[in-house]
């Protein structure tokens, strides 16, 4: 078995550092995507919840349609989202 000669080893201990440069930058694009993707979530389901407010106000509070006002404020706020995501050229909130 011959032993590595001392470029070799510079070799692999420069692939070696390169590979956790790459690693930490992989992680650093997740963490970041993952905290977009909460934050807008979050902003989703606070724009709902206050639209669906006002449909059941509108409604003067009668129960039986708390469903469909969420349901449909979910539309309108997803319909919101899509039209401007495709303003600013982004692809749409999924």
């Amino acid at each position: 078995m011959r032993s590595e000669t001392e470029a070799e080893v510079r070799a692999r201990v420069a692939a070696s550092r390169q590979a956790s440069v790459e690693a930490v930058w992989l992680a650093t694009q997740i963490k970041t995507a993952e905290e977009e993707w909460s934050r807008r979530s979050s902003d989703r389901h606070e724009r709902i919840r206050e639209r669906a407010y006002y449909k059941a106000l509108q409604r003067g509070f009668v129960p039986g349609s708390e469903l469909m006002d969420w349901l449909e404020a979910e539309r309108e706020v997803d319909q919101d989202f899509s039209g401007r995501a495709s303003r600013n050229g982004a692809s749409k909130l999924e």
